[in-house]
């Protein structure tokens, strides 16, 4: 509770309410700055997705022994 401000209990939940809006407000724009700062990282930005019944295809030069 802030003492200066602590009119009502509405007025207490009102400061805690805009709070923690500003904290998610601020992470949102920390995310965004991360992302600016590197944007190849693959932990932040997946550019390329797999799907799982998508053949993956290997490159095979003549000699090699594949196991099938």
């Amino acid at each position: 509770m802030i003492p200066i401000l602590a009119f009502s209990t509405k007025a207490n939940l009102l400061i805690y309410v805009v709070g923690g809006g500003f904290v998610l407000l601020g992470s949102f724009f920390f995310g965004r700055l991360v992302t600016f700062f590197f944007p190849k990282n693959s932990l932040i930005r997946n550019e390329k997705k797999k799907k799982m019944n998508e053949p993956e295809f290997i490159k095979v030069k003549p000699g090699d022994i594949v196991l099938v």
